[in-house]
């Protein structure tokens, strides 16, 4: 079983707000499992939290801006693949 981390825990330690994890969940910006009522995230997508949470809470930048920033560098690494 892979390591993972708690919604709960996540909110606490990044201090972020639970409606912000929530809507990076809901535009499938990361993926959680749901076991029982809680929510967690596998420790291989902290890096992910970690780029979101910079970029909305440093620089000032939505979640609609985040889905942009996400589909742009996911086609920048596509493209180096085949170059």
């Amino acid at each position: 079983m892979s390591q993972r981390i708690s919604k709960t825990q996540c909110i606490a330690v990044y201090e972020i707000e639970e409606n912000f994890f929530d809507a990076l969940i809901e535009s499938g910006l990361i993926n959680v499992i749901q076991s029982e009522e809680e929510f967690y995230l596998e420790y291989d997508e902290l890096d992910l939290l970690e780029r979101f949470t910079y970029l909305h809470y440093d620089l000032e930048i939505n979640v609609a801006g985040l889905e942009v920033i996400d589909r742009l560098l996911a086609q920048i690494k596509e493209l180096q693949k085949h170059s």
